[in-house]
This record gives structure tokens, C-alpha cells and sequence, in this order.
């Protein structure tokens, strides 16, 4: 059965099989001692390519990343990798954030479940969330993992990276968060967008002044 779903796959979409293969395995329809329903796994593969992350512009240079530029759009949402479900083992995802010359990003955190135990350090082989001002790691921001309640992220700079990364042992739900774009030199109010989500993800609007 597992034979057809990769040739399914190949056959859709021949330039992402590595990327499918990969994540079958991790899914478990690659291993014999974790059995799943093949019609799960073949949903799975066929969205893979995008890691079932549905907002920002992926880009192709990294396995999994996505851009977010303040001069497409100022607000929105952005989630973990195959969110609201289970996200994949040994996954790491970038966002990335550009806004203008004067522009800081605010992050806020609706819901947060990410498989580890602070600091999120190997030691504690734990999945984590990190925050940075530059494309290396930034020890200003602490990294995230364990279940959060809501929390705001705020940058430095115009650009803003968001990493997620997880290993292969344990998985979680994940996170579900806003972003907005915000001028210096204006003083004006704002709400970050709504999820619509469930109280178990929080009250999703917030005031910005």
C-alpha cells in the first residue's frame, strides 16, 4: 500500500518527492511498526509541500520558510507547520519579516503547545520556538517551548526571524499567532487580526496603541 502512495505522489508532483518520502516517514507510513491509514498519509503528502502552512509567501531557498513584507500586507496570522493538527517530527520552519525602513514587528501568541521543558535547550531535547533580530540566534530573546499562555513578541529592527524546530521524538499542537507592522514615528491604534479560534486558543483580539 505504502508503494502506491509514493507513486501517487510522484506522479502529482515529481519535484517534491524527497520532500513527500520524508515526511511519510515521519508521519510513520514509511515505517512497519507504526501502521496508518493510507488515506491519511497520501492527504499528508499532498500537502507537504507547504507544510499545511496557509499564510506569507514560501520560500524556496529553505525547506520550509515563509516571508511576510509589510509593503504586501501590514497584518495577518501565521501558524506551526500542519496547524491546528499535530505538527511533523524533525521539522524546522522559518518566518521571516520585512517591514520599512521605520517599521518593528509585534508578534502575539494566541496559543502555544510546543513539545519541551525551558530552557528548550538539547539537554532537554526539546522542540522549541526561537525569536531573533538577525538571521543568527539572538540571546536577547529566550526560546519558547512547553504550553504558554498568551504572550507578545516584539522586534528590534525592521526584519524579524521566527524559527520553529522540532525533533524526532515527541509532537505537539503547535502555535497560532498575529503579526502587525508597526511605524515609529505614527502613534495610532490597531488590532491585530482575529483567528477565530476556540477559547482554548485564547481571546484572538487585541488593542494595539
Amino acid at each position: 500500500m505504502t508503494g502506491g502512495i509514493i507513486e501517487t505522489v510522484k506522479s502529482s508532483r515529481i519535484d517534491e518527492i524527497e520532500k513527500v518520502e520524508t515526511f511519510l516517514l515521519h508521519c510513520g507510513c514509511l515505517h512497519k511498526h507504526r501502521p496508518v491509514l493510507a488515506a491519511a498519509c497520501l492527504r499528508f503528502a499532498l500537502t507537504v509541500s507547504d507544510f499545511g502552512i496557509t499564510t506569507g509567501r514560501q520560500e524556496e531557498k529553505y525547506p520550509c520558510a515563509f516571508v511576510f513584507n509589510s509593503n504586501e500586507t501590514r497584518n495577518g496570522t501565521f501558524a506551526s507547520p500542519n496547524y491546528p493538527g499535530l505538527y511533523p517530527r524533525s521539522t524546522e520552519c522559518h518566518y521571516f519579516f520585512n517591514g520599512q525602513l521605520n517599521e518593528r514587528v509585534h508578534l502575539h501568541f494566541h496559543f502555544f503547545d510546543v513539545e519541551g521543558v525551558p530552557p528548550c535547550e538539547a539537554l532537554t531535547a526539546s522542540d522549541y520556538v526561537e525569536f531573533s533580530n538577525y538571521m543568527a540566534r539572538d540571546r536577547k530573546y529566550p526560546r519558547y517551548c512547553g504550553q504558554q499562555k498568551e504572550f507578545d513578541v516584539y522586534s528590534d529592527r525592521k526584519f524579524f526571524r521566527v524559527t520553529f524546530k522540532s525533533n524526532d521524538r515527541l509532537d505537539a499542537t503547535g502555535f497560532n499567532a498575529s503579526y502587525v507592522f508597526l511605524d515609529e514615528e505614527e502613534n495610532y491604534t490597531m488590532k491585530i487580526p482575529t483567528t477565530g479560534g476556540s477559547a482554548r486558543h485564547g481571546e484572538a483580539s487585541r488593542e494595539i496603541s
